[in-house]
């Protein structure tokens, strides 16, 4: 594994020189990945996966839009594209891309297919991370790991197709068989990542809520457009910015970013200055709870 330097820190960083494609196909050759959901990670996900010969099926709900869009994408019902629970029996590794409200509707009929030594697999560990108030417990007889994408599906899929690859965070939660490290470091290879850096659940959402759904989401928009004085021969550039910022990186982030960019208004920089306030009691390094419900109902 590389070290890299970032600023005085030093990185565990897994490169594709030194897990090669072939590698990851080797580890995961006989493992069915089932990806759970199609809507913003999923799609880049899923077919970077099968472009890069994996076996992958889709698990989506039927007649719904993402399910058109995944038959568009080429996948074929009752071959590779399936409900969700019928996805799920059929995968050895659940990638559980379901939005955070939705993993948790769906987390009872999700755990009654984990049998023993299938591998649970996530993009955001919020979930997991604050298991006691989502009630997403993972049995202990699986691998619990998670790999993700610093950005949208959408980056994830065009880098892919460029040739390039977008980085990723990968971790594992829990490792039953022994194998969670290889199967998450061939799966973040498979996925497209260009580097993997190693991370923790807990580091992943804190540094996600923060910086993509606090800072990106919510304040850079209202940095222009609710608290930056312009000149008035610069004033056309707070909506015209605002307008791409939110067409673009709302349409391809989670829907949990809508409470921080559009839900508020007006109020995008009170949210980000009072972020840590509302969601992480700083001094103890712990999630306010009291926030949880307002988290899930927005998102």
């Amino acid at each position: 594994m590389a070290k890299i330097n970032f600023g005085g820190t030093e990185e565990s960083v897994v490169t594709r020189e030194e897990f090669p494609l072939e590698q990851a196909r080797e580890v995961l050759r006989n493992e069915t990945i089932a990806v759970l959901g199609y809507g913003v990670q999923g799609p880049g996900q899923a077919l970077n996966l099968r472009d890069n010969g994996f076996n992958v099926i889709v698990g989506q709900r039927k007649d719904s839009k993402t399910w058109e869009k995944a038959v568009n994408d080429g996948w074929v019902p009752g071959e590779t594209l399936f409900e969700l629970e019928e996805a799920c029996d059929r995968g050895t590794i659940l990638q559980f891309l379901l939005s955070d409200a939705g993993q948790i509707a769906a987390w009872p009929m999700v755990k009654s297919h984990l049998k023993p030594g299938k591998t649970l697999y996530f993009s955001h560990g919020f979930g997991v991370t604050f298991k006691e108030r989502t009630g997403i417990i993972p049995p202990t007889d699986v691998d619990v790991i998670l790999v993700a994408p610093k950005g949208s599906g959408t980056s994830l899929r065009r880098m892919f197709l460029e040739g390039k690859g977008l980085n990723s965070s990968f971790a594992v939660f829990q490792d039953a068989t022994g194998k969670a490290r290889e199967k998450v470091i061939a799966l973040g290879i498979g996925v497209g990542s260009g580097y993997l850096f190693e991370t923790d659940f807990k580091k992943e959402v804190y540094s996600d809520l923060t910086g993509e759904r606090g800072t990106l989401m919510g304040a850079l928009a209202g940095i222009l457009e609710a608290r930056v004085a312009v000149p008035d021969d610069l004033f056309y550039l707070a909506p015209v910015y605002h307008r791409a910022h939110r067409n673009f990186v709302h349409r391809d982030f989670l829907k949990n970013s809508f409470f921080f960019g559009v839900k508020r208004g007006s109020q995008y920089i009170y949210l980000f200055s009072n972020l840590f306030y509302q969601f992480f009691d700083l001094g103890k390094g712990s999630f306010n709870n009291n926030r949880i419900a307002v988290h899930i109902f927005y998102f």
